[in-house]
């Protein structure tokens, strides 16, 4: 299993039937379809999101794929 980071907040592990966020600050896990992990790989090749701190657009960014993400899962 490989593990995948948002940010420094949020990890994620592909599984065969979907993929498992988990954020452990908060100690949250949020299992989404396997389509997701398309969207969160595009997140985290996007320039800025290596970086320590998420900032500026690549928040935007965050909040985009979120939202998208969020509107996976409803539909599962």
């Amino acid at each position: 299993m490989t593990t995948f980071f948002l940010n420094p907040e949020v990890r994620w592990h592909a599984w065969a039937d979907g993929v498992v966020l988990f954020s452990p600050r908060s100690a949250e896990t949020v299992m989404l379809p396997g389509a997701a992990e398309a969207l969160l790989l595009d997140a985290a090749s996007a320039e800025g999101w290596s970086a320590a701190a998420v900032g500026g657009e690549a928040e935007s960014a965050l909040a985009d794929a979120l939202l998208r993400l969020a509107a996976l899962r409803g539909r599962d």
